[in-house]
């Protein structure tokens, strides 16, 4: 009798320590589970963070682009009104009167003739009032007279090509980084077309330039008085080719 109770005591504690095993194994699975459900919810976790990121990314950029946009807008607004006040100015332009020149040399100050060659107009600086001898540099009283009557005169007639002409005595250069007459020519009409482009907004394409030297002299002479009258730029404007 005791020894079959010693039998089933036991078996009974063979069973509970199954019982346990099978427990703790359990334990084990549910563990690696929740690990594996762990480490789902945190790479979920980082991606939807990711997300976010690129989402506020994307929302910056089309902000930007946006503003973008609008700036482009506006400016392409304001250069429809621009472009509606040229035309305006354009056609009121064609439709002033012009300056009559009578046949012969019209003085519009000193230092500035207007006169008709060969069926242009020509606008004729002395370089004694706009540049010193030697120089390319505008002088105040050049300036002055591009800024006014030169442009005015250039806004009267919105459809004449324009060719910038720069002359010069036949005395040779000894004191000037120009080396020859037909060299300073170029310069001074080159500035000329820039002083007019930049301040007086002249279409820089509309203007041309050219330069004879002493080559085109006013008068065939050697005198004082002579190579100072040829001295200077012209500005001539050519007519429209339909009115050739």
């Amino acid at each position: 009798m005791m020894k079959c109770r010693l039998v089933l005591v036991g078996l009974l504690g063979a069973l509970a320590l199954v019982g346990c095993k099978s427990n703790d194994d359990l334990l084990d699975v549910k563990g690696r589970e929740i690990g594996e459900r762990d480490s789902e919810i945190a790479a979920l976790r980082k991606r939807l963070a990711n997300e976010e990121s690129i989402r506020l990314v994307m929302k910056k950029d089309l902000d930007a682009t946006q503003q973008s946009l609008d700036a482009s807008n506006a400016e392409a607004d304001r250069l429809r009104l621009s472009n509606g006040q040229l035309a305006a100015d354009l056609a009121a332009a064609r439709a002033a009167p012009k300056p009559e020149l009578g046949g012969g040399v019209r003085n519009l100050g000193e230092g500035i003739d207007m006169f008709e060659r060969d069926g242009a107009i020509v606008v004729r600086l002395d370089n004694s009032v706009t540049f010193s001898a030697g120089s390319a540099s505008l002088s105040k009283n050049g300036q002055g007279l591009l800024l006014n009557q030169v442009a005015e005169i250039l806004a009267s007639y919105p459809d004449h090509r324009v060719s910038v002409e720069g002359h010069t005595d036949n005395q040779p250069i000894k004191k000037s980084r120009w080396k020859t007459n037909l060299n300073l020519s170029i310069a001074r009409a080159l500035e000329v077309r820039r002083f007019l482009a930049a301040k007086a907004k002249v279409t820089e394409g509309r203007m041309r330039i050219a330069a004879y030297g002493e080559h085109v002299p006013r008068i065939k002479a050697n005198s004082k008085a002579a190579r100072s009258k040829n001295r200077r730029v012209e500005i001539v404007l050519y007519r429209p080719a339909s009115d050739n």
